[in-house]
């Protein structure tokens, strides 16, 4: 659950998260359980972020997943871009280290886009993509796990 939502905003259950028990909105509950079984644990996440509509980052509804590192999100990007053809969604994010990258958006195409978020104790990369996209996300990481 993000810092934005609350229980009035989004309806949440528990899931254990590397042996810690994290409320998750119930809209994207199965995608980050499917996920973290895969073996890519999740730092946060929200079924539709408000904020991002409010600052002009996306024309539509987006959810996000954060991962602690860099390469947490780019396996996440390149499993969602299987099959996409051309669309290569993991190709730019690899240049997001943050230590070469002064830019904290990425934007990597029809409202999918990577923020890195840096705080006095962590870094972490928020990976956000159309609402519409979970149900074929949550299919894609079914194979995966």
């Amino acid at each position: 659950m993000c810092d934005a939502c609350n229980p009035e905003t989004h309806e949440t259950k528990p899931l254990l998260i590397n042996g810690e028990e994290v409320q998750i909105d119930c809209g994207i509950y199965e995608l980050v359980s499917r996920v973290c079984s895969s073996g890519l644990p999740t730092v946060q996440s929200c079924q539709n972020d408000p904020r991002s509509l409010h600052e002009g980052l996306a024309e539509n509804p987006v959810a996000y997943l954060g991962f602690a590192e860099l390469d947490q999100a780019c396996q996440f990007l390149r499993t969602a871009g299987q099959g996409r053809g051309a669309r290569r969604l993991a190709t730019r994010v690899e240049s997001l280290d943050p230590r070469k990258n002064p830019s904290r958006n990425t934007d990597i195409g029809d409202d999918w886009f990577v923020l890195w978020v840096k705080m006095p104790e962590a870094t972490f990369f928020l990976v956000y993509f159309p609402v519409t996209e979970i149900p074929t996300l949550e299919e894609k990481f079914t194979c995966v796990s």
